[in-house]
């Protein structure tokens, strides 16, 4: 079986904000509209009905949506917003600027405008800063301001209830903790979030914090397995090949090897070699 091996923060996307459809990979993961009931004056609902429509508008031209793609001219839309006190633009410049979209990339730039977003209290904001302090682009590394931000996204994202679980898991700027790492990943895992259901899974199978258990990290391995996680693919197979916590199933253990290395995933390609003809 695979290895714990601390994996890398999971790339996230930016959302629409009309469909709520995923639109492009970037730093951080798509956003649900948050709205600060205090963040504008006198004519709140018509500044931020301005501010929605510049939103919009800048998503289409990142996008090239019925119109040709102008990154300049989506940046412009969503400075309009964002000075506007939009949340969800801020949120947006800071993932451009961190990944070089129309613009050379600027961690210290992308920080000043997560650091807006995220002092609204919105949540994606929040993880991207955390991760910002965790490996030192555009701050100076800082596990406790990562950790500070983590738990404060931590109350609805579950990829930041999975970040948590890797910094206790792999000892990461904290004392490792098996017991708090199975905490965050539980919460995450039971919200469906793949990766945190395969570490979830690990920590049964290697003992860590809990009693060995193989068919609790079969099932957990199942679950992620079934949306497409590579590892979660492997472990499966593993135990299918060797019996554990199942009856040994051979083929039943191919099959997942080789949906794992379909996506590139190593480990399982050594495990299918050496699995008996």
């Amino acid at each position: 079986m695979k290895q714990a091996v601390k994996p890398i923060f999971q790339p996230l996307e930016i959302y629409s904000m009309k469909s709520s459809t995923k639109i492009i990979p970037a730093l951080c993961m798509g956003i649900i509209l948050f709205s600060a009931p205090n963040l504008f004056a006198a004519n709140a609902k018509e500044i931020r009905a301005l501010a929605l429509q510049d939103f919009d508008l800048g998503v289409t031209y990142l996008l090239g949506q019925k119109v040709s793609q102008d990154y300049a001219r989506a940046i412009e839309l969503f400075l309009q917003s964002a000075n506007l006190g939009l949340a969800e633009a801020q949120y947006n410049l800071g993932v451009i600027y961190v990944n070089g979209l129309g613009v050379t990339p600027d961690y210290t730039l992308a920080v000043e405008w997560y650091k807006k977003s995220a002092y609204q209290g919105y949540k994606k904001a929040q993880f991207a800063l955390g991760t910002m302090y965790a490996t030192g682009l555009g701050v100076p590394q800082d596990y406790k301001r990562a950790e500070k931000l983590y738990r404060k996204a931590a109350t609805r994202l579950d990829l930041a209830q999975y970040a948590l679980g890797q910094m206790y898991h792999f000892g990461e700027g904290v004392q490792p903790h098996y017991g708090i790492a199975k905490s965050w990943y539980g919460r995450a895992a039971k919200q469906g979030f793949a990766p945190a259901q395969t570490q979830f899974g690990l920590l049964y199978a290697e003992a860590k914090g809990v009693h060995q258990d193989y068919n609790l990290a079969n099932q957990w391995w199942l679950k992620a397995a079934t949306q497409g996680n590579a590892e979660a693919q492997n472990n499966l197979g593993y135990s299918y090949a060797n019996g554990l916590g199942v009856t040994q199933d051979l083929p039943a253990a191919r099959q997942l090897y080789m949906q794992a290395i379909a996506q590139g995933e190593k480990t399982a390609l050594i495990n299918l070699k050496n699995l008996p003809p």
